[in-house]
């Protein structure tokens, strides 16, 4: 999976599912992000930027950020 900046992404905790963050800019090793729901910009690694809610083994992710929308 490639992040690229204008991708959708929203939290894996379901505690908090409203937390949705769309990226700006991508490095190396991180992403700028814009928080959605905050208003607030601010940097992300982008090993917590996943492609799909499920795990490889088809449970739910309960942390990082997964792929809504391109």
């Amino acid at each position: 999976m490639t992040v690229q900046p204008d991708q959708i992404y929203r939290y894996c905790d379901p505690r908090a599912p409203h937390i949705r963050l769309r990226v700006m800019t991508v490095g190396p090793n991180r992403a700028e992000v814009f928080y959605l729901n905050t208003g607030r910009r601010g940097e992300i690694l982008l090993n917590a930027l996943h492609d799909s809610p499920t795990t490889k083994t088809g449970k739910p992710r309960r942390t990082g950020y997964a792929l809504e929308a391109k």
